[in-house]
């Protein structure tokens, strides 16, 4: 656990054992993960997490870890972010030592971050929606240590091959009349030919 006062190692072991990639614990909190199709290889999100009150403590970082294929890090990765769509890209490198994340990014409480890599040449996932506007959270007795504000999350990346990436599918819409409904199943009919290569 170390200095992070989470353990991000067990999660990341998690997540790498995990038979599909991402898994995102913070879906719950509006973060989502864009992937990417592209290469041979890419850096892929593995896994995305928001910290609870008692790991938290009244911070609001975006913590990040970067993996190569054997789930190593990747010291001198660098990560790209964004706090607004239309904002300038900045960059933060990899550089903690290893009982720490390899890099933290402060959130402030008026921004929401975009997160990926640039490493390599290679493209990357992008998660996004990262921001510590939401609701308090008590800690176990009673501390205000998740607060508007003090939220903090996790994300890790990892070097992988492309892969074949299904499309996100909408949930439908609950259909008013069986006509309506058999709209929405021509749709998800499609989707999945279109997924299939058209057989």
């Amino acid at each position: 656990m170390g200095l992070a006062g989470f353990d991000f190692e067990k999660l990341n072991s998690q997540w790498l054992a995990a038979p599909q990639h991402p898994i995102n614990m913070a879906g719950n909190y509006g973060v989502g993960i864009s992937r990417i199709v592209a290469g041979e290889k890419v850096w892929r999100c593995v896994g995305a997490y928001h910290l609870r009150p008692d790991q938290n403590r009244g911070r609001h970082n975006l913590f990040v870890d970067v993996l190569d294929e054997r789930g190593i890090r990747v010291n001198g990765a660098v990560v790209n972010w964004q706090w607004a769509s239309d904002a300038p890209i900045q960059t933060k490198t990899l550089d903690k030592p290893a009982n720490e994340p390899g890099c933290d990014i402060p959130i402030d409480k008026n921004v929401t971050i975009k997160a990926w890599v640039q490493t390599g040449g290679l493209l990357s996932d992008a998660v996004y929606n990262i921001h510590p506007r939401h609701a308090d959270e008590p800690g176990p007795n009673g501390e205000n240590w998740n607060s508007v504000g003090h939220h903090s999350f996790y994300i890790c990346f990892q070097r992988q091959a492309s892969g074949t990436i299904a499309p996100p599918i909408d949930p439908p819409t609950q259909p008013d009349t069986l006509e309506a409904a058999w709209v929405e199943i021509r749709k998800l009919w499609a989707v999945v030919n279109e997924w299939q290569g058209g057989k």
